[in-house]
């Protein structure tokens, strides 16, 4: 209980700037924890003294480090050192870089000293590679750390909060971007592990040797998206981090080894106890290990909590688990407060408690009398037997575990695999008992017997390869991770199955038990399925701004008749110009998936500009539209010739709309399409207008001042109650009369953050006119709910 009290106040403090009602909450927890626990009572002065202290830790390494020279929106150069692994993605790699320098470019300055953390995004794969430590030397527009605030992507700004992310940047190889070794020689121990893992990959192959590489020396840059997706899918992705398993064999493989050792010398033994030198030898191979792979969250966890029991067997003390594990918790929260708000710390231990509370409700044994007369086995079936016994053994470990770490996956990232619980009994004793001793055997002998290394990897990557394919084979067949939304139900089936079960099974209530599993397994599904349930009985209409930098998407859903799914109609789907990085397949349509969009009706673009049209290929070919409007004006424009591949391959049928009105009746109202005339590309936008009930809204694309005014010489203009303002809400789209003729009750204005819009021209005439104006720069993504010719506002919070 006492090191209960210490993470809560360690975690008020971290969270006290960012949520001061939970930092309230948990410091109150944390005095009554401390104050009322028995063995404090005679030293209350010293524990609350202690609480003041954590309290204060954990607030003063939440406040963020001052950024030094590294101005927004300018092209600069940029130098510093590579401070974790990198994460290989599609088409490159995503890297921090801890910045000590920065100029502009040549030949306009010298180098300075810079600070500050740049998450940057690299097209093409650099050669030589990135490995944690390098120098990194890039040439970027430095831009702000936001990500898109959209539904389903909550978790990004808290990465990067966590992380201390103050720019963000992007630069292609080759020309913008190289790394280097250390510039003052580097570490020992980073330099032995990049020769590792480039000697990993390099005898087994790119896709095995990634895997070998990660469970090895805990560098996960070899992985390629494809494995690390197929592992996450499947529940396995656990397997490829090292954690307490990987600690605990080196250490059990160590200590056995000396304890072998030191019995051989009688003398030695005789003087210190072999079971006292054993643990002391084995805390340094610990330590170097814990080293060697990078000193990740849940291998110092694992370090810590062995490092702890060793000690207690050399003094000959009994430790209890739970104990042990909260003391590992809080040294290590002492050390960096904020690895308190870690995932991979959640899951660890998540994981561990499962361990504790669920493993031993699947572990109830029958009395079973014993026989008289029993049979004599065979050696053959004596071995089945025992195989048997060990395989279910670690099925149970594997499923409690699982069990146990659902209900933190579906929080933080918003989606479970279940299938876990089937693949793990299979992965887990392939990657962990066979692939991860052989290749930690190879890491061993490598520097002096390097063919004996290469034999011992081979055979480590003829087991990953194995589990690779049969985790393809499962894939195949339909089978992969079951998305939510980490709802409220979902949670609580989760926690009830996690913390219900144990207890009925303790008392032994067969009866008990079978009704909780069905009840947790109602609520599961219900967290699961209930929402989309819930959405096809609805009969309002909601729009949503998507939040997608200086660029437009808008998605509005539209009741449908009877119990069938919404009407879904899609306007626009971002882009951003002259970079690789996909709006549409990682933004909008994980965006789209999260607010429970599983097909579209229609898809409009409203012209072919990038920051309006590059996300919608994309989208096409996750959501298979059944319509696709696309401006007749623009009829052979090659900048839609993507998108026309995709819908073809989707069946989706193109429609070339024209400039006239184009009126098109449903259950729900109307829907009409209409194209402006001017000298710019913009001012031939396609606008789109929903009536839905008494509300009306209105989507013009860029119409810029000449294209409103051939609006409203047509008679094409009505008042409307929700308007998605006119090319982001620059000064050049800011006719007053149309905006007059319109008198929208809310205008959204979809430009990103540091593009200085919406412009002063747009906040006057929205003030003029009486209308409330919100941005997605300010506010993420935007909700309107449309219900009975009222509107209601919401967004995301920032």
């Amino acid at each position: 209980m006492v090191q209960l009290g210490g993470i809560l106040a360690l975690c008020a403090g971290v969270l006290f700037m960012r949520s001061f009602p939970m930092a309230l909450l948990l410091a109150l927890s944390a005095a009554l924890v401390l104050n009322f626990s028995q063995k404090t009572r005679g030293h209350l002065p010293t524990v609350n003294a202690a609480f003041l202290l954590l309290l204060t830790a954990g607030y003063i390494a939440s406040i963020p480090l001052p950024v030094q020279n590294l101005p927004l929106q300018e092209v600069s150069r940029v130098c510093g050192s590579v401070a974790e692994d990198p994460t290989s993605r599609e088409g490159g790699y995503s890297v921090l870089v801890e910045v000590t320098g920065s100029a502009k470019p040549p030949p306009l300055s010298p180098w300075e000293e810079a600070r500050g953390r740049v998450l940057l995004s690299i097209d093409g794969f650099p050669d030589p590679r990135p490995y944690k430590g390098d120098t990194a030397y890039f040439r970027s527009n430095l831009r702000a750390p936001q990500g898109f605030i959209n539904p389903g992507a909550e978790w990004y700004e808290e990465y990067l909060w966590r992380k201390r992310v103050f720019r963000r940047a992007f630069a292609s190889f080759p020309g913008e971007v190289f790394f280097s070794p250390p510039l003052e020689g580097g570490s020992f121990l980073l330099a032995l592990r990049n020769c590792l893992t480039e000697a990993i990959v390099n005898s087994t192959g790119n896709e095995t040797g990634g895997v070998l590489a990660a469970i090895t020396t805990g560098d996960k840059s070899r992985l390629s998206p494809q494995v690390k997706e197929l592992f996450r899918n499947s529940g396995t992705g656990h397997l490829l981090a090292v954690s307490a398993l990987h600690l605990g064999i080196v250490a059990f493989a160590v200590r056995a080894i000396f304890f072998f050792i030191w019995v051989r010398f009688p003398g030695l033994a005789l003087r210190i106890p072999a079971g006292v030198a054993a643990p002391i030898a084995t805390l340094p191979f610990i330590l170097g290990y814990l080293a060697l792979t990078g000193f990740h969250t849940s291998t110092m966890r694992a370090a810590v909590m062995i490092s702890l029991l060793l000690l207690a067997n050399l003094i000959s003390r009994r430790v209890s688990y739970p104990a042990l594990l909260a003391s590992a918790v809080l040294i290590l929260a002492i050390l960096s407060p904020m690895v308190l708000l870690s995932p991979s710390l959640h899951l660890s231990v998540a994981a561990i408690l499962g361990l504790f509370w669920v493993l031993p409700a699947f572990n109830r044994k029958k009395e079973v009398p014993e026989t008289p007369f029993p049979l004599v086995e065979s050696t053959l079936a004596l071995l089945f037997g025992r195989g048997l016994k060990w395989f279910v053994r670690l099925a149970k470990v594997s499923v409690a575990a699982s069990i146990a770490t659902f209900p933190i996956s579906a929080y933080h990232f918003g989606e479970v695999s279940y299938l876990g619980v089937f693949v793990n009994p299979i992965a887990v004793p392939v990657i962990c008992f066979f692939s991860l001793p052989l290749s930690l055997a190879g890491a061993s002998i490598y520097p002096l017997w390097e063919s004996g290394a290469v034999f011992f990897w081979k055979l480590a990557g003829g087991g990953a390869a194995f589990v690779i394919y049969f985790e393809r084979l499962l894939e195949g067949w339909g089978i992969s991770k079951i998305a939510s939304a980490g709802n409220i139900s979902l949670l609580a089936g989760q926690m009830l199955a996690v913390f219900l079960i144990p207890y009925i099974a303790g008392v032994r209530r067969i009866k008990r038990l079978l009704l909780t599993i069905l009840l947790s397994a109602g609520m599961i599904a219900w967290g699961i399925f209930g929402e989309s349930i819930l959405i096809n009985f609805s009969d309002e209409a909601s729009l949503y701004a998507l939040d997608v930098g200086r660029g437009q998407s808008v998605l509005l859903q539209l009741p449908s008749e009877g119990f069938a799914p919404p009407f879904w109609v899609l306007v626009d789907g971002g882009g951003i110009p002259a970079t690789d990085f996909d709006l549409g397949e990682l933004v909008v349509s994980p965006a789209l998936d999260a607010l429970g969009c599983k097909a579209l009706e229609i898809v409009v673009s409203t012209h072919p500009h990038p920051d309006h049209l590059l996300g919608l290929t994309s989208v096409v070919k996750n959501f298979r539209p059944k319509r696709l409007f696309l401006p007749q004006l623009f009829k052979g424009d090659q900048r839609y010739e993507a998108l026309l591949v995709a819908a073809d391959k989707a069946g989706t049928s193109v429609e070339w709309r024209a400039p006239n009105e184009v009126v098109e009746n449903y259950n729900w109202g109307t829907m009409k399409t209409f194209g402006g005339e001017g000298p710019g590309e913009n001012d031939s936008s396609l606008a789109v207008f929903f009536e839905v009930g008494e509300s009306r809204v209105l989507i013009p694309g860029d119409l810029e001042i000449p294209g409103q005014s051939s609006l409203l010489r047509r008679g094409l203009v009505t008042p409307v109650d929700i308007m998605v303002a006119p090319h982001h809400g620059s000064a050049d789209a800011v006719e007053p009369g149309f905006f007059k003729r319109l008198s929208p009750g809310l205008i959204i204005s979809s430009s990103g953050a540091g593009t200085g819009l919406p412009s002063e021209a747009l906040r006057r005439v929205s003030e003029s006119a009486g209308s409330r104006l919100v941005t997605t720069a300010e506010s993420g993504a935007v909700k309107v709910e449309i219900c009975r010719g009222e509107v209601y506002f919401s967004a995301s919070s920032r």
